[in-house]
């Protein structure tokens, strides 16, 4: 943690906490219902994993994003909808079965857009 540091919290207009940021660049977002949409970790390597959560009493985890590329989201029912990785990526129908697949380009592992990072 840095000397000093604060948590920093946003609010919605109605008084419900939107945002909070931690000291150590970890977040959490909640959904305007007070539900929790999101957390963002940070690793020992200074990546960040970001997990989403459904705005519903049971919260299944909708999507995982790590920094360096990969990527996992997921139908309602919670079968794999997306899967990205640093090779390329599937998309799967809500049974489960492969209806596309694809490979990126030869260049290899790139580190992606600094959302995660910059957060």
């Amino acid at each position: 943690m840095k000397d000093g540091a604060q948590i920093l919290q946003k609010y919605y207009s109605n008084g419900m906490r939107c945002l909070t940021v931690f000291p150590d660049g970890s977040a959490q977002v909640f959904y305007p219902s007070g539900l929790l949409a999101l957390v963002v970790m940070v690793t020992e390597e200074n990546g960040r994993v970001c997990i989403v959560y459904d705005d519903s009493s049971y919260q299944p985890i909708r999507a995982l994003f790590q920094s360096d590329g990969r990527a996992t989201c997921y139908h309602s029912n919670i079968n794999i909808w997306l899967s990205l990785n640093c090779s390329g990526g599937q998309c799967f129908d809500e049974a489960g079965a492969r209806v596309r697949r694809w490979s990126w380009s030869s260049r290899g592992c790139r580190r992606p857009n600094k959302l995660l990072t910059s957060m």
